[in-house]
Parts: structure tokens; sequence; C-alpha cells
């Protein structure tokens, strides 16, 4: 039988840091629903490609931006302007970044159970030798093969 589900960004399932963006995670059943707030100056390509070590953001996004501006360009050189009050979907094969001197605020569906994946397939793991990971919140593990400004997460 169907039941309602609900629960509260602010008591998150989990918590995920990267260098200027959050993301607080809450999951209902199949569905995984994520608050990403991006820092003015983070940009995906500079933030965390390093950490992935991918060419650009291979995840495909469903969501709506509380706040702020983004910019996106995916891999064919197409550029577009996210603002406030506008929802979006972004194919993989991307950059992203905040315009302007504001944060961004954005609530992900569907690619935010995805979110920081490719370290825990073991994908750009010369830049982690240690992740641990509670239930409550991601660790973030400074390791010695990379930048100390960078973090790797799961």
């Amino acid at each position: 039988m169907a039941e309602v589900q609900f629960k509260s960004l602010d008591a998150p399932d989990n918590v995920i840091e990267f260098p200027r963006i959050k993301a607080r995670v809450v999951e209902l059943g199949d569905v995984t629903v994520a608050e990403l707030v991006s820092e003015p100056g983070w940009r995906w390509s500079e933030c965390i490609k390093p950490i992935v070590g991918t060419d650009s953001c291979q995840l495909s996004h469903v969501g709506y931006l509380v706040s702020g501006q983004m910019g996106i360009r995916l891999n064919d050189g197409t550029e577009q302007t996210i603002s406030a009050g506008e929802s979006y979907t972004i194919p993989p094969g991307h950059d992203g970044w905040v315009i302007g001197n504001a944060p961004c605020v954005a609530i992900e569906v569907m690619s935010a159970d995805q979110f920081a994946k490719p370290i825990a397939a073991g994908h750009g793991a010369s830049f982690c030798h240690e992740i641990t990971v509670s239930k409550k919140r991601a660790q973030v593990v400074q390791a010695t093969d990379h930048p100390p400004d960078r973090a790797c997460v799961v």
C-alpha cells in the first residue's frame, strides 16, 4: 500500500560538502531530494572536477532554483542562464557556475541520490585515499595526494 512520506531538510539523512557547495539530502523511499547551496565563486569545473575526475558533470539534473542565478554550458558549447523561480532540466555533459555575488539555492530531485557517487564507485580514486561515511553525515576527509583545499566525500 502506498503511503505519504515526508522529511525536513533541517534534519537531513546526509550532508555532503565540497568546496563552495553544500547539499542537504533526504531520502523518501525511492525518491531522493536535495537542497544545494552554492556559494559565489562556485564552478563545477574548478570545485568538483578535480574530485570526481571527469571532464564535465555527467549527472542529469531536475530541479527548481529557489534563489540566485546559475550559468550552464553544455559540452556542445550551448550556454543558458537559470534564474530564481525557474525549474530546470540539465542533461549530462555540462559545466555549471554561480553568477553574481549571491548564493544559489536549488532543490533537486533524481540526480540528488547520485551526488558525489563517482568517488564511491572508484572513479577519480586517485584523489582520495580514505573515505568514511556515517548514515547521518558524509565525513569530509583530507587526502595527502591532492591539494589541501580539496576534499573527498561520499
